[in-house]
């Protein structure tokens, strides 16, 4: 399992993600918790994580962060 950290921002475009598609995120609002500074850490499987880090990289490729 591993833990990542996100911006509040990031976490609710990830959220409606959640929400309109479990599959993507499968119990993504019990297991995030927030952080002092507002960020919110995550834990993820291996395999979602591995599947986030793909958008990341196709997003940052296509200029679309």
């Amino acid at each position: 399992m591993k833990i990542i950290t996100f911006s509040a921002t990031t976490y609710h475009a990830i959220m409606d993600l959640a929400l309109t598609d479990p599959d993507i995120f499968p119990n993504f609002k019990t297991a995030s918790e927030q952080l002092e500074d507002g960020n919110w850490a995550i834990p993820l499987s291996e395999e979602v994580h591995d599947r986030l880090q793909k958008l990341i990289r196709f997003y940052r490729n296509h200029g679309l962060n």
